[in-house]
């Protein structure tokens, strides 16, 4: 249930002391205010989330803080890429979501910092059973071999096999044999499709295997990031003060479930940003 304005009047402040990490290029956070809640809880309807979601920012920010040139270049990125360069419509989402241009470019420097942790943690590597298991769960994604130019995030070597929940839409829809230039959030790439577009089960698993393999790694990053925060969080609890002992419930809050055109995935787990 989201929280009207009696709760809100009661929201507490939230003081964490804080100290910015090395190369950040702007002092660390070291409150949350009530206008600050009111302004996420336009987003999610929720003040208890919004309280969390913003305790975990300040928290998560002393062992990675996003530069603001790489939040504005990633900004720029999504208004060209999931609103044709018309930073109108981008602003028009924004409002249709309750959103200012400050919390936007907060959930952005939050899956830049989300994305460089989970590169950070160690995660096991996947064994064939667990890769031929996952046929099963992702049988019906849509995969396609491909060429890239120059190698994205979502095919590292270059040449494979593409994955929906990973890749641009329009890689799937290209004619096969034909190269073509796609604007993607890292900047433009050339593709040639070498194979039309087929589910996942139809693949040979040979073929499909590395697919799999940085699906499983993406899935256990993912999980491996939740267990850090929510582990550095409650370590956190000591050095957070809060008027009339309002304390923030810990974990990962994924405030792109509200704005999903600000996820930084290219997949169709983004898509529908301007729709």
């Amino acid at each position: 249930m989201g929280a009207g304005p009696v709760a809100l009047r009661r929201a507490c402040a939230v003081q964490v002391r804080h100290r910015a990490p090395r190369g950040a290029d702007r002092p660390g956070d070291q409150s949350v205010t009530r206008n600050a809640i009111a302004d996420l809880t336009r987003v999610t309807r929720d003040s208890e989330l919004a309280l969390s979601s913003l305790v975990g920012r300040i928290v998560e920010r002393r062992s990675f803080d996003a530069p603001t040139q790489a939040i504005l270049a990633a900004e720029r990125s999504i208004v060209a890429t999931r609103f044709r360069g018309n930073r109108g419509a981008y602003l028009a989402a924004l409002r249709r979501s309750r959103a200012t241009v400050a919390v936007a470019r907060a959930v952005i420097a939050d899956e830049l910092r989300r994305r460089a942790l989970r590169l950070r943690l160690r995660v096991p590597t996947a064994a064939v059973s667990q890769l031929e298991e996952l046929v099963g769960t992702y049988g019906a994604v849509l995969a396609r071999e491909v060429e890239v130019d120059p190698a994205p995030a979502w095919l590292p070597g270059g040449r494979g096999l593409a994955l929906a929940t990973q890749a641009p839409a329009r890689v799937f829809t290209l004619p096969t044999g034909a190269t073509a230039r796609i604007r993607t959030l890292a900047g433009v790439v050339r593709v040639r499709p070498l194979e039309d577009a087929v589910p996942l089960a139809a693949v040979p698993f040979s073929t499909a295997r590395p697919a799999l393999a940085r699906l499983l790694r993406e899935a256990a990053q993912e999980n491996a990031y939740r267990t850090w925060t929510t582990r550095a969080q409650n370590s956190a609890f000591d050095e957070i003060r809060c008027i009339r002992d309002r304390l923030p419930a810990v974990g990962a809050v994924e405030l792109t479930s509200f704005l999903p055109y600000l996820s930084l995935g290219e997949g169709t787990r983004a898509e529908g940003a301007s729709s």
